[in-house]
């Protein structure tokens, strides 16, 4: 915007309040936002689209990080309201902008346990079709998953992570090479998580962490054999699920992976 356009203070004030927030200055980026809410230009001036629904998605996240998750909700609501009413081509090409007010919406009933509103609202975000980069996919559909698990599975968390599992399968299938890393590193969060269950565990939970990590040190040392650190902390978190187990005989598979582990340490840490 110029000088002269009257969104311009606006815009400032939007920006001003957003720093302000970054620096943990809450309730001064509240009264910024206010401020950008009052000089906002209406629906009809086609220069500006976005610019109303980005600052209420911006005061959604500030009252998110308060705490405030009722007014958070109210904020995100009108901003996806907006984005409704406003045709917005140009930001097709940034990280499917239009979706995220509605996704936070969806997520907020998703931690409430209102999971049949929140798959509602994933099933119309899907439709629009405006999730454009792998990164938005990946995470975008793994909430899905945890909605659509509590659905069918209740509180059976450990069903939850075979949905996960099976989810990143699917992507190997069809992403693979470009987003290794992504597909990689989502292995390795998923052995992360059954690991981190300290309740109920039994061997096929750890087999299912040992599985996954694995699969990402296969992946990491097929399409980027020098990420070493990551290779290391694969090995090392294999050779910690061997500890769990707590048998005997796989202390020998838990000095085997350690031992891969430092080999793979970088020479300059």
């Amino acid at each position: 915007h110029s000088i002269d356009d009257p969104t311009y203070e606006c815009a400032c004030y939007a920006g001003l309040g957003w720093n302000v927030f970054l620096e943990g200055n809450y309730e001064l980026a509240l009264a910024d936002h206010a401020k950008a809410l009052e000089r906002s230009p209406s629906c009809a001036d086609k220069r500006s689209e976005g610019l109303k629904a980005t600052i209420l998605n911006q005061i959604g996240k500030i009252y998110e990080a308060l705490g405030s998750f009722e007014l958070a909700l109210q904020s995100y609501t009108k901003a996806a309201l907006d984005l409704d009413s406003s045709r917005l081509d140009q930001y097709d090409a940034f990280s499917g902008f239009p979706i995220i007010p509605s996704r936070k919406i969806a997520k907020w009933h998703r931690v409430q346990s209102n999971f049949d509103v929140a798959m509602e609202i994933y099933n119309k975000i899907v439709e629009t079709k405006n999730i454009n980069h792998f990164n938005g996919r990946m995470s975008f559909y793994r909430e899905i998953a945890r909605a659509s698990n509590h659905v069918l599975y209740g509180n059976d968390d450990f069903a939850h992570i075979i949905q996960w599992t099976i989810f990143n399968y699917f992507s190997s299938a069809h992403y693979l090479p470009e987003y290794y890393n992504e597909i990689a590193q989502e292995y390795y969060f998923i052995g992360n998580t059954i690991r981190e269950y300290n309740k109920s565990f039994t061997f096929d939970t750890n087999s299912l962490a040992l599985k996954c990590y694995r699969k990402c040190v296969d992946i990491l040392s097929h399409y980027a054999p020098k990420e070493h650190r990551s290779i290391a902390e694969c090995y090392d978190s294999i050779a910690k699920s061997y500890v769990t187990i707590g048998s005997n005989e796989f202390h020998s598979a838990a000095i085997e992976h350690y031992e891969k582990a430092l080999l793979n340490i970088p020479s300059d840490t």
